[in-house]
């Protein structure tokens, strides 16, 4: 974790990009899951907010943002057991936007992970 001295009470130079990674990992190493799950979820927000994307609008852009926190959140899982776990948390991404045939074909299809 990255050690500054700044003005707790002065977010203005919290990096959301560095930091909230940092403070996520933190978080989930001594069990505040949730902490570290809020974290990352204001993460994807605020990096959508400098992007200049002031508001995610859209039901689409809504699960987009909680599921890019949900693909941060499992990126720190072994190679294996993460892209099994993406693989999952997709077909549920794709199932929530319409896209059930999609997932049905893709459940099917032989995988192989190392």
């Amino acid at each position: 974790m990255i050690n500054r001295n700044v003005d707790v009470n002065d977010m203005s130079s919290f990096d959301w990009f560095n930091d909230s990674k940092d403070t996520a990992n933190w978080l989930r190493s001594v069990g505040r899951l949730r902490d570290a799950e809020n974290i990352e979820r204001m993460h994807v927000l605020m990096v959508a907010k400098q992007r200049n994307q002031t508001e995610v609008t859209s039901e689409a852009e809504r699960l987009d943002a909680e599921y890019a926190a949900k693909m941060v959140q499992i990126a720190s899982e072994g190679p294996e057991e993460g892209h099994m776990a993406a693989d999952d948390l997709l077909c549920e991404l794709l199932v929530k936007l319409g896209c059930q045939n999609t997932v049905e074909v893709f459940k099917q299809m032989k995988k192989w992970y190392s």
